[in-house]
């Protein structure tokens, strides 16, 4: 099941009091727990960037988690036919850029893959391939200097999150570690 890296996110943020080793220790137990199919899907969100669902975990310890997935706990497809459908995809150019992100001193754009069986998988790529990043970029630069993004969130755990409408009317995420007007 393609599932991977969902739960360790879930036991760390929003708990400063946690440990590496105890976040650890939560993220095997919630991988018993999916295998076991010991979890109950609370809401399904459907955002600016995909969808996500909204799962409630009961631990050994009586704490309870609810982690946010990209993707149904329950999805049929392998992880490694999921990755080679979104790969088919770039290859011929497709894909939707949907984000840019910049955190310490690194820009990676996020883009968007819409799967034959209508799952949306959204995968960050540092390295540009559609030949628009750097013109998305360019206008995205240009409408921060000008003030016209709306602050989605932020702070949470340390980002911010802006949208911003470009002129071809497309909305576009902007991801940064540091409120805008600050520089």
């Amino acid at each position: 099941m393609y599932r991977k890296a969902a739960t360790v996110s879930a036991v760390v943020v929003g708990d400063p009091t946690l440990t590496e080793e105890k976040a650890r220790a939560r993220s095997a137990e919630i991988e018993k727990l999916i295998a076991e199919k010991k979890y109950e899907l609370v809401k399904v969100i459907d955002g600016d960037l995909g969808r996500v669902y909204i799962y409630r975990f009961v631990l050994s310890d009586g704490s309870v988690v609810t982690p946010g997935c990209g993707w149904p706990l329950d999805y049929p497809r392998s992880e490694a036919d999921v990755l080679q459908e979104v790969q088919n995809q770039i290859d011929e150019g497709k894909g939707e850029l949907v984000a840019i992100v910049e955190s310490n001193g690194t820009r990676r754009f996020e883009y968007k893959y819409i799967l034959v069986d209508g799952f949306v998988k959204r995968l960050p790529r540092e390295v540009p391939y559609l030949g628009i990043e750097e013109a998305v970029w360019h206008e995205v630069k240009q409408l921060i200097e000008e003030g016209k993004g709306e602050l989605k969130w932020g702070p949470r755990a340390g980002r911010y999150c802006y949208k911003f409408i470009l002129s071809n009317g497309k909305p576009m995420l902007y991801f940064t570690d540091k409120p805008l007007g600050t520089e």
